[in-house]
């Protein structure tokens, strides 16, 4: 959606009674604002008014209301559906935090960059009991990946988002299948065959294997998965993964120092490396994963209370303090407020005196 688009459907959802505060995203079939209606703070789609759009549109809008009934509280809510002179709408919670942008090079890469083993248990398991319920009822999202798992911080969960890609087991995609970088195998055939409709059946098993990569992506700092073209087969593919996943396994770090004694490290490290292998090699359903003893014994607190940076940007986007897209000298400002109030408190060091001491431990 280019940029006559996005403001003529500013001007329509004005139009509809709604005051537009900012946009919050954009892509192929629409964007996305944040927008108040009757002192409500809703996040507002906007499709793309175009006619090779208007059937995506109603797709998704089905699929939303199908979520809505399974009343999940780890899937993305469908508030309101509604129509201006010519565009959809479709309205759903305010949620702007990404779990990309936890990932190390989104922002301040020399940051020492990743999820410990408690905040992926606890990702794990509510995104697990997420895709559990949605294909208990024959539903596929398919397009796990962290910008569409959003981080609720006022209620200390993590939403999957944005159902445009997602389809009923039973019929397969109506489109191609996942996106680049946490491909399953059978997407890869899929989309290979996709004009012949004669690829590999498309099913829940991909949903796992998009959730295993974010999981092992936000444990090593990494991608697990290949460009599509740099390997011949699906086969291959899932060799390299599989290669490339014990290497990851055996670099990551999974515990901020002091938290636990050397035993339970180890104990805890051969957990997620087993669940990883269980959800990655051996391709195991949502809900045998949960039966999983790194799932099972997932800890009650909330994933910003066990997240390891010592750098504030990353936490303020979590809870909410930072929304992702103000200036720089907003955020500068937003940082040296939040640093005077902290200091009243403790005494407070710079970010880089941090990464370093993480660099030199």
């Amino acid at each position: 959606m280019d940029d006559s688009q996005e403001a003529l459907a500013r001007k329509r959802l004005a139009g509809a009674g709604w005051q537009v505060l900012r946009s919050v995203g954009r892509g192929a079939s629409g964007i996305v604002f944040f927008a108040l209606r009757d002192g409500e703070l809703l996040a507002v789609k906007a499709f793309r008014d175009e006619e090779r759009f208007l059937a995506q549109a109603c797709d998704e809008v089905s699929t939303l209301r199908k979520v809505q009934e399974l009343d999940c509280e780890h899937l993305q809510r469908l508030e309101d559906v509604f129509g201006h002179e010519t565009q959809i709408f479709v309205a759903t919670a305010p949620l702007t935090c990404p779990l990309s942008i936890l990932l190390p090079l989104v922002q301040e890469p020399a940051a020492p960059a990743f999820l410990p083993a408690a905040g992926l248990q606890r990702l794990g398991r509510q995104q697990l009991g997420a895709l559990q319920t949605l294909h208990a009822s024959g539903l596929v999202h398919g397009d796990v990946k962290p910008s569409n798992l959003l981080w609720d911080g006022a209620h200390a969960r993590v939403v999957l988002i944005d159902f445009g890609m997602s389809f009923h087991e039973a019929s397969g995609p109506h489109q191609m299948a996942q996106s680049s970088g946490y491909r399953a195998p059978e997407a890869i055939d899929w989309n290979r065959s996709f004009s012949s409709a004669a690829g590999r059946a498309c099913g829940g098993g991909m949903d796992v294997w998009g959730l295993a990569c974010v999981l092992l992506e936000l444990a090593s700092g990494k991608p697990l998965c290949p460009a599509d073209e740099s390997v011949s087969s699906s086969q291959e593919y899932h060799a390299v993964v599989c290669q490339e996943l014990e290497r990851q396994l055996a670099s990551c770090s999974l515990f901020p120092r002091g938290t636990m004694t050397l035993i339970e490290m180890d104990a805890l490290r051969e957990s997620f490396c087993d669940a990883m292998r269980l959800l990655l090699t051996k391709r195991c359903s949502a809900r045998e994963a949960l039966q999983h003893l790194f799932f099972s014994e997932a800890p009650e607190q909330g994933l910003s209370s066990v997240i390891s940076w010592p750098l504030p940007t990353r936490m303020l986007l979590l809870e909410g303090v930072l929304c992702g897209d103000e200036s720089d000298e907003d955020r500068q400002t937003t940082l040296q407020d939040t640093k005077e109030e902290c200091a009243a408190f403790v005494t407070v060091s710079h970010p880089e005196h941090h990464a370093r001491e993480a660099d030199n431990g």
